[in-house]
């Protein structure tokens, strides 16, 4: 359990006091993410009502480009409080 508290006051300094990785990746969804969910929607088993859900969203940059770019149902996750409803 040590190991995931580390992880998650790692990541709520991150938010406190970004320093490289926040600065890299700014409010664009990631690539992968971005490809998977439009090839996703593309395919024909693709529902209006399809929910996603970002495990480990952080401040949602994919959960955003998920909801408002490919029109999916959108649920994000983080333990960081700090990152939550940072969007």
């Amino acid at each position: 359990m040590g190991q995931l508290v580390d992880q998650k006051e790692l990541w709520n300094n991150q938010f406190r006091k970004p320093t490289m990785l926040l600065k890299v990746h700014g409010d664009e969804p990631t690539t992968p993410a971005a490809q998977f969910l439009h090839k996703f929607r593309s395919r024909v088993y693709y529902a209006v009502d399809t929910f996603v859900l970002d495990a480990g969203c952080g401040a949602g940059r994919n959960s955003y480009y998920a909801a408002c770019e490919e029109g999916f149902l959108t649920v994000g996750y983080d333990f960081s409080k700090a990152m939550i409803g940072t969007r």
